[in-house]
């Protein structure tokens, strides 16, 4: 049920946006703010629901615009009893407070606050004085927008006489009422008017109902200074007043044919011209309307703007009678489809209504639905309609009546609506482009955006094909700036009017541009691009260290790219050989990183432009470093953003009911995988087998791809009809296709989804099913090795013995795969068990050789080799049968110098077991669930929410780092919960309704169902209880961390790797229960949980990064070693400038491992195990 809360206090500077601002978070329905003004400054603010106006009282005392407010429950009668007090002020010039008072006067701007003085001189009435009147009227919300708009509104009438004098101190006029709007129509405001006696010669009138509060309107008619009125013959009836030249037609609902006033306070503002009556005075609330005499209103002169609609959205297939049905009930002239340069429908239309009263009501439906797509509606003026090829409505066109347009009146004021003072006419020009250029600067852009995102963004504006630019920084991430043209100006000027909407969860500025200033921005931002990759090591754009620019550092590329596979990329590129080199770590294992020389600075330039390109399926960022930067980069690689958890991942793909495309037999299907590559791009991975004749195929050849767990990886599966030996697809038939992302496959093992044509039109019944199986070998090779008589090496002690495993390359070189342990002082060791993944040891190959050191340690580094050995991994499973397997330790030398040499010393194999070693995905696809939670500081140290100094403070793209931080981390851990019901938690506030100190209060406020739907759920429950509680404090962590562990600790019990919980918690590190969180911490590491810390703000973050532990195993007060490292920390501002997925490849880097550790801890496998390979 609506409730009405009555706000004193405003501002004069306040408007119907900074009210709806200042009850932020709360919903109040379009039209639901109504400012009155007057001494107190009052407005009414009608709430949707019981809650929001309760939560609403709750913010009395606040300020807006600087002005401290106070809220009082009221009612919808002492609201409309106040608008319509208001309203008699204004109509009958009395003013409440002395004249010039800034509280009251009828509005003026539709920019303004709405209230200011009206100073009018009225000669020729009643006081032949000039006199000075200000009034006080009410402003009232548009339902068409939200925008802060001054409105006025037009009286009821008790009873109207057939006739009336044009003397109006005449008592042969009887009025119920004070009929503002017929005054209105002689260009002058009456001084105030004693009740008359009504004639009781005058015959009674039929009575009228009181009319309800007619509709808003976007302009107030001004009152400007007339010459007295000469006295004339009595006026005939209202049928003949067109009769009269002196007089324009009586029209209640039509304000005066005036000039251009000036709007805003003091004459500030731009001009508002309003010789064109506004639609809202001709809506369904006019008191016209009950008296049925729109005839007579047709031979008023009415501006033909007030007719036409702009409509896009529109199904591309829409007819003219669906638009008619959609608008059924009103008077459509005609309907005119727009279309783009190859004659086919774009979405968009203009409507002709045959009276401005049919345009209002029209515009109450925007947002309707037309077949199955919402329908954007705003008003067009007849030379747009007349540019589209429509028919003038001043040329005979239906719903205006020829001869009143054709008297000198209204063609008066026809001009005179279209005529603009010196300043309007600059300030319209200065949000259109010059020399029909349509060019838009945007600014706010997701760092993630793509041509497509913008396509949607603009949606069914013809936009220039390839017009689209967005800016990339050095990262290579957008740095939320980009540029856009238009083929035409209407389609420019709506999208200007998508300033500050949303893409996906931020506010778009959209600024118009010249091209000329669009490209010089476009040089600028590709300046400061390369002067910031040059800018490496203290270098300078112009060559930095010695030397030019012929160098190149390739990074984010895969970490098992080779040599061969980065000079493939750099094909058709001349460089100098040699010089390319793929970085690896002391291991041997790859960093993801390469260095290239160039034979000149052109070929550089020329591999530059290569950057963001794919390289084995990952963006390659190519910057260009000089000779001297690039061996620095070599002698010290830069640290990458964090270790991915990457795998090879198996696609099955089999479809059902596919369209049947061929004439006398059935298609013939392919299946092709494709991956975005940004931009509303794609690059083909994979495809599987034709198929011949069938229409539920299942292919037998795999489609592979790359699984990074940090990454959303967004894939298209397209089915084809194939008749013909072509590798192009495009001459085959489309038969459907899927967009999914690889993390919901993998987490769901296997999905059956609709194939479809395009968005919103399935193919038939056709369905594809994909199975995700991982391909890395999932074995793991354990080996028990003791060694008897070994020589000794040391001349004051023994040796001290340990092993080295080789394997031989694909180049023939042997490469480190493991080294045991130092047993110190022992000619008979007997090492650890220990086990090595058999991909690692031997790349799956039993038949590969191994080669075996058996050294003596000394601290020098300066081993001393004690003996060989060569084997393979088939040899070493002998050992499994139950004896061991013996191999001679040789020394090369001694055997050489020596004839009677046996050996060095023998190395025994105890056993040799070859077993399966779960991974990440093994256990997801296997069926466990990653249980995702959010805790959120809601202490006092993060600030006043309303100040933009707090971090809960909401920016002006809706967003502050605590959503920041949710959106990224949720996005991705999302896809592995097939419910995606989280639990959101706050800690460290005062809670509703007894205000007591909470550190584990549900977001929601619903402690038996503290779950919200999705991470969008989230973030409005974020949203909702912030502008609720009182911040405070401690800042204890413990209680959140001990909630999430007792429903571990449950889940536990079950033994079976079914349940895993990710804890996210965002603070601003100032916490105060270290030994206890501590405490907790360990005791969770025994639990299958993990906990991500994201640090907010510029605090101190030491005490997070020790709960981390990275430097060191975390121990309790007590001195208990936690099981296993659980946390990770990481600091949001290291991340203010990057994508939002950076952050979260970042924290949810060491999940997978965190995940495995656990279950392997406990020797518990998958819930289903997967196939043996």
């Amino acid at each position: 049920m609506a409730v009405v809360i009555r706000l004193q206090g405003l501002p004069i500077v306040a408007g119907t946006m900074d009210i709806r601002h200042f009850f932020s978070g709360l919903t109040i329905p379009d039209g639901g703010v109504h400012i009155v003004g007057g001494e107190h400054g009052e407005a009414f603010i009608v709430f949707a629901t019981d809650e929001d106006a309760r939560l609403g009282m709750m913010r009395t005392g606040g300020t807006i615009k600087g002005s401290k407010v106070s809220l009082l429950l009221s009612s919808k009668t002492e609201m409309q009893n106040m608008i319509e007090l208001s309203r008699r002020r204004f109509e009958t010039g009395n003013s409440e407070g002395p004249a010039g008072n800034g509280r009251s006067g009828p509005p003026v701007s539709s920019g303004g606050s709405g209230r200011s003085s009206l100073p009018t001189t009225m000669p020729g009435f009643s006081n032949p004085s000039p006199t000075t009147v200000t009034t006080t009227s009410s402003i009232h919300e548009s339902v068409v927008s939200n925008k802060n708009v001054s409105t006025f509104t037009t009286t009821s009438m008790a009873s109207m006489p057939p006739s009336f004098s044009n003397n109006f101190g005449s008592p042969s006029l009887t009025m119920g009422s004070t009929m503002t709007t017929a005054m209105s129509t002689l260009n002058s405001v009456p001084p105030p008017i004693p009740p008359l006696p009504t004639l009781p010669s005058l015959p009674p009138m039929p009575s009228i109902p009181p009319m309800p509060v007619p509709p808003p309107v976007s302009s107030l008619p001004p009152v400007p200074a007339v010459t007295p009125l000469t006295p004339v013959p009595p006026v005939p009836p209202m049928t003949h007043m067109p009769h009269i030249s002196t007089l324009p037609p009586f029209n209640p609902g039509v304000p005066p044919p005036v000039g251009p006033v000036t709007s805003g306070l003091s004459g500030s503002g731009p001009p508002l011209s309003i010789g064109n009556p506004s639609h809202m005075f001709l809506g369904p609330l006019n008191p016209l309307g009950p008296l049925n005499i729109q005839a007579p209103l047709k031979s008023t002169g009415v501006s033909p703007d007030e007719l036409y609609i702009h409509l896009q959205g529109l199904p591309f297939s829409a007819t003219e009678m669906d638009v008619r049905d959609f608008f059924q009930g009103l008077g459509v002239d005609s309907v005119r489809f727009l279309r783009d340069h190859l004659g086919r429908s774009n979405g968009k239309a203009l409507v002709k209504f045959f009276t401005p009263q049919d345009t209002f009501e029209a515009l109450k439906r925007n947002n309707g639905m037309i077949g199955q797509r919402y329908v954007d509606m705003t008003p067009v003026t007849e030379r747009q309609w007349l540019a589209s090829g429509g028919v003038s409505s001043t040329s005979g066109g239906q719903g205006l009546d020829k001869h009143a347009s054709s008297t000198d009146h209204d063609q008066h004021r026809r001009t005179g609506s279209s005529s603009e003072s010196p300043s309007g006419r600059e300030r319209a020009r200065s949000r259109s482009p010059h020399k029909q250029e349509y060019c838009v600067y945007l600014k706010g852009l997701p760092y993630e955006v793509e041509n497509k995102q913008i396509f949607d963004f603009f949606k069914n504006l013809d936009i220039i094909e390839d017009s689209i630019y967005i800016a990339y920084g050095p990262n290579g991430r957008a740095t939320g700036e980009g540029f856009v043209e238009f083929r035409n100006e209407n389609d420019y000027k709506v999208a200007l009017s998508c300033h500050m909407q949303f893409m996906g969860s931020r506010f778009i500025q959209v600024h118009p541009i010249t091209k000329k200033g669009m490209f010089e921005k476009i040089d600028i931002i590709r300046k400061r691009m390369q002067g910031s990759q040059g800018d490496q090591k203290g270098s300078s754009l112009e060559g930095g260290g010695k030397g030019s620019r012929t160098c190149a550092h390739i990074s984010n590329i895969p970490y098992n790219v080779s040599k061969k596979d980065v000079r493939l990329f750099l094909e058709g590129i001349q460089l100098f050989e040699e010089s390319l080199k793929v970085l690896v770590d002391g291991n041997g294992n790859g960093l993801g990183q390469a260095i290239v020389q160039f034979r000149s600075e052109e070929e550089a330039l020329k591999a530059e432009r290569l950057h963001r390109q794919k390289l084995n399926g990952r963006d390659a960022f190519v910057h260009l470093v000089t000779f001297d930067q690039m061996k620095e980069i070599e002698r010290n690689p830069p640290p990458q953003m964090a270790a991915q958890c990457v795998t090879k991942v198996e696609l099955s793909i089999s479809c059902n009911n596919l369209i049947d495309k061929d004439v006398g037999s059935k298609s013939d299907p392919l299946c092709v995988l494709l991956q975005s590559v940004g931009d509303d791009k794609w690059t083909e991975l994979d495809r599987t087998e034709r198929i011949k004749n069938c229409q539920d195929p299942e292919f037998s050849k795999k489609l592979l791809i790359d699984y990074y767990f940090e990454k959303v990886q967004n894939l298209k599966f397209g089915v084809y009809d194939i008749d013909n030996k072509s590798v192009d697809l495009g001459d085959d038939d489309y038969l459907g296709g899927l967009e999914c992302s690889l993390g919901q496959v993998v987490s769901s093992k296997k999905i059956t989804r609709p194939l479809q044509l395009k968005k919103g039109k399935p193919a038939g019944k056709g369905t594809i099913t994909i199975t995700a199986e991982e391909i890395k070998d999932n074995r793991v090779i354990v080996l028990e090795i003791e060694a008897q008589g070994l020589d000794k090496k040391d001349l004051f002690g023994k040796s001290d013995p340990f092993l080295e495993f080789f394997k031989q390359g694909e180049d023939g070189k042997w490469q480190l795969v493991h080294r045991t342990e130092v047993i110190k002082n022992n000619l008979n060791p007997s090492w650890k068990k220990f086990t090595v993944s058999l991909q690692t040891f031997c790349s799956s190959d039993m038949n590969k050789p191994i080669k075996v050191h058996c050294s003596d340690y000394d601290s020098d580094g300066s081993h001393d080799l004690i003996g060989i050995f060569q084997t393979n991994v088939t040899e070493l499973q002998k050992a499994s049968l139950g004896s061991p397997v013996t191999f001679d330790c040789i020394h090369p030398e001694k055997k050489q110098k020596k004839k009677n040499y046996k050996n060095s010393g023998v190395v025994k194999i105890k056993s040799c077991k070859i077993e399966a070693d779960y991974s990440f995905l093994d256990y997801v696809m296997g069926g466990c669930q990653i249980n995702f939670t959010v805790g959120i500081d809601f202490t006092g140290s993060n600030g006043d929410p309303r100040s933009p100094d707090s971090l809960h403070y909401m920016s002006k793209d809706g967003l502050n780092q605590y959503l920041s931080a949710i959106w990224s981390v949720g996005m991705v851990v999302q896809d592995y919960d097939t419910d995606k019901f989280f639990p959101a938690f706050g800690f460290g506030a005062q809670i509703p309704p007894n205000y007591q100190v909470s550190h584990e209060f549900p977001l929601n406020f619903n402690p038996s169902s503290p779950f919200c739907q999705g991470v969008q759920g989230i973030v409005e429950a974020y949203r909702s209880a912030l502008p609720q509680v009182r911040l405070y404090g401690p800042t204890n962590f413990s209680p959140i961390i001990n909630h999430v562990a007792r429903i571990a600790s449950d889940a536990a019990q079950q033994r079976n790797a079914s349940q895993y919980f990710v804890l996210l918690i965002i603070t601003d590190g100032e916490i105060t229960d270290l030994d206890q969180t501590r405490q907790s911490i360990v005791s969770a590491s025994r639990l299958p949980m993990s906990i991500i810390i994201v640090g907010v703000g510029e605090a101190d973050f030491k005490a997070m990064e020790f709960l981390d532990g990275d430097n060191g195993v975390l121990k309790s007060l007590t001195g208990e070693a936690a099981a296993r490292d659980i946390v990770q920390f990481v600091p949001f501002r290291d991340f203010a400038k990057a994508p939002k997925e950076a952050l979260a490849q970042s924290v949810l880097a060491e999940v997978p491992n965190q995940l495995v550790s656990y279950f392997k801890m406990l020797n518990i496998p998958p819930v289903n195990l997967p196939p043996t390979k």
